[in-house]
This record gives structure tokens, sequence and C-alpha cells, in this order.
């Protein structure tokens, strides 16, 4: 089951991949969530794969849905 996770910085969808510093010293997180769009990672506790690279909207709606949540987290005070 794939979950769908939006960047808390600009809104963009959010891919999980490998951690390609795992095993190597104190990483201990296998995979890491990173978003395409801008600088924001995550480590992901638990054994999530990674996830495909999400489709492009043709129609413009993934653009507006993504500024709309961004400008949301940002009024509420959830912006960094």
């Amino acid at each position: 089951m794939n979950v769908i996770v939006i960047c808390p910085e600009c809104g963009a969808s959010v891919r999980t991949r490998e951690n390609s510093f795992f095993g190597v010293g104190l990483a201990v997180h296998r995979y890491v969530r990173v978003c395409p769009d801008c600088t924001w990672t995550e480590f992901v506790l638990g054994a999530e794969r990674e996830t495909p690279p999400p489709e492009e909207d043709s129609t413009g709606w993934g653009a507006f849905l993504r500024s709309l949540v961004a400008r949301t987290a940002r009024a509420s005070g959830k912006h960094r």
C-alpha cells in the first residue's frame, strides 16, 4: 500500500527512496522521504518501499492543489 505524503515545506508529493548511506557508520534508516521540488528530507521509521515518481498532471490541478496546501500550512503556522 502506497501512502501519499505531501511536503510540509512546498506541498509537492514526496518520494520514498532507499537511503544511500544505510549500513555505513551510524546510518540505521533504510529509507528516506525526499521532496523533488525543495530540499526537505525525512527518515522513514517503518519498512516502506520506494515509491515511483508521480505522474505529471496535465490539467494543472496538481500544481493548484500543492500551492493551496502550502498556503494553508503557512497560514496555520505549521510552515517552518
